[in-house]
């Protein structure tokens, strides 16, 4: 892994000096990373629900229900966030005398924020979630919804995200009047200080007590 984005760097695929961002970057040129690709924008979602790859025919998938991913995550980092960037760091440096490489350590999921690295990423104001760990844990049930996309109405959807919003395969671009408010509303919530084991703590114990109340409205029953 770390591999990689040395080589990712040294043939000037990215400008950052931040493995974090380097990562970022190459997640987006197509390279493996231990990064989610999500995006803030619920429209640009939609677009890729209802739509294939670039390289793709663009009605292949139409015969096939698309979905939508909403994650739920109480706080974010951004990809300046030093604690952040020193997580990842020891992640990809393997270093074994602590809980990040462990089963327990694998529970570690934080959203990172939109970064303007490449014109991709801000095409399809994109963020990351970072996994922890070296083994795959995925994110609780209980902090995802899936919204369904009947096959019948992709080709309809398509259309209009052209029409209305300007979203299709050559122009997915952000309003940049709306900036300064979309920065401003995500800044009250941005984690300038991730402590590590306090957010797996958080999640094991949402997801205990989410189990918990679930258990608890079936003996109502």
């Amino acid at each position: 892994e770390k591999g990689i984005l040395d080589e990712i760097c040294s043939n000037n695929l990215s400008s950052s000096k931040e493995y974090l961002e380097i990562a970022m970057d190459a997640q987006h040129g197509g390279f493996p990373s231990r990064l989610l690709d999500v995006t803030f924008n619920s429209l640009i979602a939609l677009f890729f629900a209802t739509t294939p790859h670039y390289n793709t025919f663009i009605e292949k998938n139409d015969d096939a229900d698309g979905r939508v991913l909403v994650y739920i995550f109480d706080k974010m980092a951004t990809s300046k966030t030093k604690t952040i960037n020193k997580i990842y760091e020891d992640l990809i440096a393997k270093k074994s005398n602590n809980i990040k490489l462990s089963r327990l350590g694998s529970h570690f999921h934080f959203l990172i924020d939109f970064v303007d690295l490449n014109s991709r990423i801000r095409a399809q104001q994109g963020g990351f979630v970072l996994f922890g760990g070296n083994q795959f844990v995925p994110i609780p049930e209980s902090r995802v919804r899936e919204i369904i996309i009947p096959n019948e109405a992709k080709k309809l959807i398509r259309k209009e995200l052209d029409t209305y919003f300007g979203i299709n395969m050559g122009m997915i671009y952000p309003e940049p009047d709306n900036k300064v408010d979309y920065i401003t509303k995500k800044s009250i919530i941005v984690e300038n200080d991730v402590n590590y084991f306090s957010t797996i703590r958080d999640e094991i114990k949402f997801t205990i007590n989410n189990r918990l109340e679930y258990i608890q409205y079936i003996k109502d029953q």
